[in-house]
């Protein structure tokens, strides 16, 4: 027959036993021992919470990826205007192309402009490269659209956004050159000079109000950035140096016009 005192040690060491072995298991399985140690149950909490937000974002991912490849405009659009936050969305593995890139496949501008807040910056350009691909002169302006995007930026090439295009289609590029002198000059940015007469695009606007010919003209029928150099040539100065120019080349980089 045991004795009590034996029946109470059997059963401390039993319990101290199976509470390490409660918690050498939970540890194996990734969760948290809800014992005395309360910074290990916020860590539970806190990882609980991280998971469901992960199964979330993946659900709107998924929701909003087929939304865009079935090209279903008023779908994607109400669920892009849930997301409150411009969290960059990464592309999926299982998809072989971004939701931009799938946007961009599928020629829908509206969506694609909604959806430059939320793509990363990696998926960014390799939209942008398949709009210049696919020579989509309206989806080029819109991917220009966002803020860290610079048209006249040259890559490690030394080729620019509007160099490429220019490739494709001269007019296009022509087009897209006063598209960006058009955000420059909204955005408060500083404007090149006109190469030859010097003079700024307020000026070149001002001398135009004052002659009867020019008044009625636009804007864009008083100046522009050149397709080689980006840089400000006023159409006056650009016909007198084509006339006078037997190269017909540019002023500054000395390339075709």
């Amino acid at each position: 027959m045991f004795k009590k005192r034996d029946l109470a040690m059997f059963f401390c060491a039993t319990r101290e036993r199976i509470t390490n072995l409660f918690i050498i298991t939970s540890l194996l399985m990734g969760t948290t021992y809800p014992g005395r140690d309360q910074s290990s149950k916020q860590l539970g909490a806190q990882q609980q919470h991280q998971r469901k937000n992960n199964a979330a974002k993946k659900n709107v991912v998924d929701s909003l990826y087929n939304a865009v490849n079935k090209n279903n405009h008023q779908q994607a659009l109400l669920i892009l205007s849930r997301l409150h936050h411009t969290i960059p969305i990464r592309s999926n593995r299982l998809y072989r192309y971004s939701l931009l890139e799938r946007a961009v496949t599928k020629k829908n501008c509206s969506i694609a402009h909604r959806l430059l807040p939320f793509t990363d910056p990696s998926d960014f350009k390799k939209a942008q490269n398949r709009a210049l691909k696919s020579g989509s002169h309206r989806m080029i302006k819109i991917l220009t659209r966002r803020s860290d995007v610079d048209p006249t930026k040259r890559d490690a090439s030394g080729v620019s956004i509007i160099n490429k295009l220019a490739q494709r289609n001269k007019v296009w590029a022509e087009s897209l050159c006063w598209h960006t002198l058009t955000k420059q000059k909204q955005r408060g940015q500083n404007v090149k000079n006109c190469m030859i007469c010097l003079a700024t695009p307020q000026e070149i606007i001002a001398t135009a109000a004052q002659d009867p010919a020019d008044r009625t003209k636009k804007p864009k029928e008083l100046m522009n950035l050149t397709t080689c150099c980006h840089g400000l040539l006023c159409e006056a100065d650009k016909a007198s140096w084509l006339a006078s120019s037997e190269h017909k080349d540019c002023p500054n980089c000395r390339k075709p016009l």
